[in-house]
């Protein structure tokens, strides 16, 4: 009897273990959310999006997202597309990773909107980088890159 008693006692820990355990996890996703939208919003004001605050809504903010990049609307239906159709079983894997391969090409653009090389959007495959970086394009000064020519990079006409 008394064995029952523990296991039952063990099993009531696990579950107030498990309920504890997602708690954290909602939580972690809400403020997850709310500063992933508060960066994409202050990207969106930066790089002159008129309607920035949709970057509070969900599934709306990709949107903004792509409004951010400067690329044209069809962009989100790209997305979503591929979004919704990476559950398709085989193919499903290969439309995921082009979705991923969309996206981070979006944060590229974002990034040279911001005054950013380029290339720095792909930091956002990096684990852990990836929560920093949307705020470094948040709260950074917009700072125009340099054109590069002919006679920025000291080459000569070839007159003499």
């Amino acid at each position: 009897m008394t064995d029952l008693v523990q296991r039952g006692g063990s099993s009531l820990m696990s579950g107030s273990s498990l309920a504890m355990i997602s708690a954290f996890m909602v939580l972690f996703g809400f403020v997850l959310y709310i500063y992933i939208s508060f960066c994409l919003y202050m990207i969106a004001r930066k790089v002159g999006v008129a309607d920035a605050w949709t970057a509070w809504i969900p599934i709306v903010n990709l949107w903004t997202f792509v409004e951010s990049a400067g690329k044209p609307w069809w962009w989100t239906a790209i997305i979503v597309g591929l979004s919704l159709s990476s559950v398709v079983p085989i193919a499903g894997i290969a439309l995921c990773l082009l979705n991923l391969g969309v996206v981070i090409y979006l944060w590229m653009c974002i990034s040279e909107n911001v005054g950013k090389n380029r290339w720095l959007g792909l930091l956002m495959l990096v684990p852990i980088v990836n929560l920093f970086y949307p705020a470094v394009l948040a709260f950074s000064k917009i700072e125009p890159l340099p054109n590069i020519d002919s006679s920025s990079t000291g080459a000569t006409s070839g007159r003499s």
